[in-house]
């Protein structure tokens, strides 16, 4: 009998919890949502602004023989290391949709969850498959959690907002495919590699663009935790 008063009275707080607080909750995270939302929509077009031609997403021949080059060479470094395996083949699909993502990035300092999450999704299903998924489960968690938290410091520390949410999924897409074992190779390239971009925005032509690329960071980022352990 008192087990059965608990759990009515356990129903009845779980219920009143659902209507009272899970409403209030539900209000909340939309409006904040759309403020964010209004916020980046905001900031995307004073970027656009800034540009000389800002509808222009098109590659110019030279732009596309750089592409090929190196993804020619990402290529060659994959298959020399993997061979014509299962494994040499999804990584290489995997770098594929990292380079798409990067010239978008480039060009409009996006990073498309269509993309994104097509990709890490295909990382988590494979390598669940080769039967090492918890890995890569925690590295997702790790990969997007670390930098999260860095973000939160920094933003209460200075009130600005230095990482992205598209930087956040990229990297638990990271974690995806390295595992958590990979990440700390991966923050190690994606940290040099978005020195190196910003010394080339500050002194190359793209310094008026008026944001940061970071998807260069995230190639840097991949290419080391593939095929650091292999030269280290």
């Amino acid at each position: 009998m008192y087990i059965q008063i608990l759990i009515i009275l356990g129903s009845i707080l779980f219920g009143l919890y659902a209507a009272f607080a899970l409403t209030k909750i539900a209000a909340i995270i939309p409006a904040r949502l759309e403020h964010q939302w209004a916020i980046e929509v905001e900031a995307h077009a004073l970027s656009l602004n800034n540009t000389v031609e800002p509808t222009n997403y098109s590659f110019t021949l030279l732009q596309k023989a750089f592409i090929a080059v190196i993804a020619c060479l990402i290529g060659c470094a994959i298959f020399l290391t993997y061979g014509s395996s299962v494994d040499g083949f999804v990584i290489a699909l995997f770098y594929l949709s990292l380079l798409l993502l990067v010239a978008i990035n480039i060009k409009s300092a996006l990073l498309p969850d269509i993309v994104v999450f097509p990709a890490l999704w295909l990382g988590l299903l494979y390598y669940t498959y080769a039967g090492v998924g918890t890995e890569h489960i925690y590295g997702v968690a790790a990969g997007y959690l670390t930098p999260f938290f860095i973000m939160v410091a920094i933003k209460m520390a200075t009130g600005k907002e230095l990482i992205g949410r598209g930087d956040l999924k990229a990297m638990a897409m990271a974690g995806a495919w390295f595992g958590i074992s990979g990440l700390p190779l991966f923050f190690t390239g994606f940290v040099i590699g978005l020195i190196a971009w910003l010394l080339i925005i500050h002194f190359g032509s793209k310094r008026n663009q008026g944001w940061t690329c970071t998807g260069p960071a995230h190639l840097l980022g991949a290419l080391a935790a593939t095929f650091g352990t292999t030269l280290f």
